[in-house]
């Protein structure tokens, strides 16, 4: 392989995933979990709500975090009734929160389809 067709593949790498150069650039050691894996969704929520706290989770994070996990994989959970704080999943299952949230409840699947569940 040439040097050229070595950085083009590195390229089209680093493109599949703005976290990639992040973490190379950060010099720490790191994790890799594959899209295949079953704990994958679950990794990348527990990665994007730190980040999120932490103030280090960017737009293109966001963007991409949704592309991939909006893939059919994962039930997406919305604000249904704010009023009485009800939630709805994209499969029809709901449900009735204290004042928090799925994630906030510690909720991993949806109760209705059993798909990893992902807040909107």
């Amino acid at each position: 392989m040439s040097i050229t067709e070595l950085l083009n593949h590195y390229q089209r790498f680093f493109d599949s995933h703005p976290r990639v150069f992040k973490l190379l650039s950060s010099g720490t050691d790191f994790l890799v979990v594959a899209n295949h894996e079953p704990y994958y969704q679950l990794v990348y929520r527990l990665i994007r709500d730190q980040e999120m706290k932490q103030g280090t989770w960017s737009e293109e994070d966001e963007i991409t975090y949704k592309q991939k996990s909006l893939s059919g994989t994962v039930c997406v959970w919305k604000l249904d009734e704010p009023e009485y704080n009800q939630w709805i999943g994209e499969c029809g299952g709901s449900w009735w929160f204290d004042g928090d949230n799925p994630t906030e409840s510690g909720m991993i699947y949806c109760p209705h389809c059993g798909k990893p569940l992902v807040q909107e």
